[in-house]
């Protein structure tokens, strides 16, 4: 945004610029939700005195698939 002078943008490379880094925002903060909700998901059957090995390893396949996209 600072050097657009510099590299002589035009309003449609401006505008086609911001619509890129707001779909781009938007992806990644649902993915902040998605990450938080499946980890709190990781958390909880990790606090358990009895922790369900399945469960536990399922879940962290659901959190690093969120991370991997």
């Amino acid at each position: 945004m600072q050097h657009q002078q510099d590299i002589g943008s035009d309003p449609r490379q401006r505008a086609a610029i911001t619509k890129a880094i707001q779909d781009f925002q938007s992806k990644v903060v649902d993915l902040q939700w998605r990450m938080q909700e499946q980890s709190q998901r990781l958390a909880s059957l990790l606090e358990k005195p009895a922790v369900d090995q399945a469960a536990a390893l399922a879940q962290v396949d659901e959190v690093l698939g969120v991370e991997r996209r």
